[in-house]
């Protein structure tokens, strides 16, 4: 299998987005990672670009657009439903878990917490797309 080499990430943690950018950089260096620090933000400019990333991370988690409403809007959209979308969050119910998968959520992953299980659960989930 081919690891996914374009990866949208949505988190509104700064932190986090340095964090995943490197643990994808341990996984393949040639993976890109975009980051959006909000769903409105990535919905506006996933509606955008010129071609459509090969996955998308969302954060569960965030103001004004939490993670299950970009969801929604990325799966009722057209352009970028068939876009593969992993929950990537620190904690969610079962309820939530549900919905996800429901919504159409390819793989809810925690995010783990140190860095080597970050790389071992990404180069998982990425041989898995």
């Amino acid at each position: 299998m081919r690891i996914p080499k374009s990866i949208v990430l949505v988190d509104d943690d700064r932190d986090d987005h340095e964090i995943f950018r490197s643990a994808c950089a341990q996984v393949d260096h040639r993976v890109h990672v975009l980051g959006f620090d909000s769903g409105d933000q990535a919905i506006r400019n996933l509606s955008v670009m010129p071609s459509l990333p090969d996955v998308i991370f969302l954060d569960l988690n965030m103001p004004r657009l939490n993670g299950v409403d970009v969801l929604e809007k990325l799966k009722d959209s057209a352009q970028l439903k068939s876009v593969p979308v992993v929950i990537y969050s620190t904690s969610f119910d079962s309820t939530v878990r549900e919905k996800c998968s429901s919504l159409g959520a390819i793989e809810i992953m925690e995010k783990p917490s140190c860095f080597d299980a970050l790389c071992t659960r990404l180069q998982t989930v990425l041989h898995s797309l």
